[in-house]
Parts: structure tokens; C-alpha cells; sequence
């Protein structure tokens, strides 16, 4: 697993943190009346030879397990801003979703990754979502232009197309010809959210603490839950 979540930003002790995490072990940070859900990931983890990954694993199943049951993961003394977030960003994904959907901008595309960025501001962060798609239709570019749906505009400065969706979302699209590669686009969106996230401790985060709560608590279970009609196998 690529990014594992920080641990002692939850309340989980060190001497929790070198054992597998059980129903007993529930994070100090975690909402006590998501009980049921903390047990139902815990029943489903299959413990490895690292902990840090099996408490990496429960913990992403815990707030799955949240945003399938719509309750807050976290207690309720921080939930107000971290909630504005996660409202701001179902909107922005709902939107997203939504513009795919309607326009067919995935539809004959062919994703080989998806990646997702996030950058703390000072007063917020962006959320960077991208595909690295083969598109092998000569005239996908004159498709992005069309009236009223995706009319998406040449943005001369870097010759990306582009639209903003709403407030804080810009869909973009573009090829990479200088790399002789007609067929290769790059195709996703960007998110700014002008609030910023509360994590659930006393201690300060560093910035690499603070992107990994954003990505993996706030915006992987939005993610996952709402996709767009033919990209149900990569995330974007």
C-alpha cells in the first residue's frame, strides 16, 4: 500500500500499533457510536506480517463502512469543518460524475492509471484527480468543443482544454504531442477547497500527515462511492 495512514493522529498508541487492530484497540479519535462499523472492519481483515498495514486496511474499511452507513467517522467535536469538506467535495464529485455522464467524455477511452494529488494551502487544499488515457478517435479534440456539452475551451497559455463545472472544479483534457504521442491524453480534473481539514488530535500534523488524511479519510470513500457509467475499473 502505497500511502499507509499516520496512526498517532488517530489515538492509536504505540503499543497498539504493534499489534493487529481488534474490536478492543478503537481508535480515540473515531466517533463511539460507529462501534458496529469499526467491528464489521475488523472481522474482515485477514492479518498480515505487517501491522502497520493491517491497521492501514481496517481503517480504510471503517470509513467505507461510514460513508456506506452515512455517519461521520470521527467524534463529534470535530466534525464541523471536516464535514464542510466532505460536503464541498460530494458536490464537486457529484458535479464531476455528473458532467462525465452527461457528455460521454470517457466513454471510448481507455484509462491505463489514474492518480490523485493533494497539496495543503494556507487556507485550504487542491485535489488533483488525472487518468493517463489512450484516445485513439482523430476527432476527440473537435468533440471536447462541442455545443452546449463538453464545451471545454483552448486555454492557449498551456494548450489544455478546460471548463469549470462550479465554484473550486475545473475539468481538463490534453494532448501530449510534444512527446510524439498523438493517441496519449491526459485527462481529469482539479478540486480547491477553501477549508481547511481538523484533524481529530491535539498534536500539530505535518504536511505529509494532513495530505494523507484529506486523500485517504476524506476523499477515497467519495471516490469509490459515486463513479462515473464507463470507468468503473479505474478511479478517477
Amino acid at each position: 500500500m502505497e500511502a499507509l495512514p499516520f496512526l498517532s493522529n488517530l489515538g492509536i498508541t504505540a503499543f497498539q500499533a504493534a499489534r493487529p487492530p481488534t474490536v478492543q484497540s478503537f481508535p480515540l479519535a473515531f466517533s463511539a457510536n460507529n462501534i458496529s462499523q469499526w467491528t464489521a472492519a475488523v472481522a474482515e481483515l485477514i492479518p498480515s506480517l505487517d501491522t502497520r498495514y493491517d491497521w492501514a486496511v481496517t481503517i480504510k474499511r471503517y470509513v467505507e463502512q461510514c460513508a456506506q452507513t452515512g455517519t461521520f467517522p470521527f467524534q463529534a467535536l470535530h466534525q464541523t469543518r471536516n464535514d464542510q469538506i466532505s460536503d464541498f467535495l460530494t458536490e464537486r464529485r457529484r458535479a464531476f460524475v455528473k458532467f462525465i455522464n452527461m457528455t460521454g467524455m470517457l466513454e471510448h477511452v481507455y484509462l491505463k492509471a489514474t492518480h490523485r494529488t493533494v497539496t495543503v494551502t494556507e487556507s485550504g487544499f487542491h485535489l488533483r484527480v488525472h487518468g493517463d488515457a489512450i484516445i485513439e478517435d482523430p476527432t476527440y479534440t473537435t468533440f471536447l468543443q462541442r455545443v452546449p456539452y463538453p464545451k471545454m475551451l483552448l486555454r492557449t497559455a498551456d494548450n489544455h482544454y478546460v471548463r469549470q463545472l462550479t465554484n473550486g472544479l475545473e475539468v481538463f483534457a490534453y494532448n501530449e504531442y510534444a512527446r510524439g504521442m498523438k493517441q496519449r491524453w491526459i485527462v481529469g480534473y482539479e478540486i480547491v477547497c477553501p477549508i481547511f481539514p481538523d484533524l481529530p488530535n491535539n498534536q500539530t500534523p505535518t504536511k505529509d500527515e494532513l495530505e494523507r488524511f484529506i486523500l485517504d479519510i476524506l476523499w477515497m470513500p467519495l471516490l469509490r462511492s459515486m463513479r462515473p457509467i464507463h470507468q468503473m475499473r479505474r478511479l478517477i
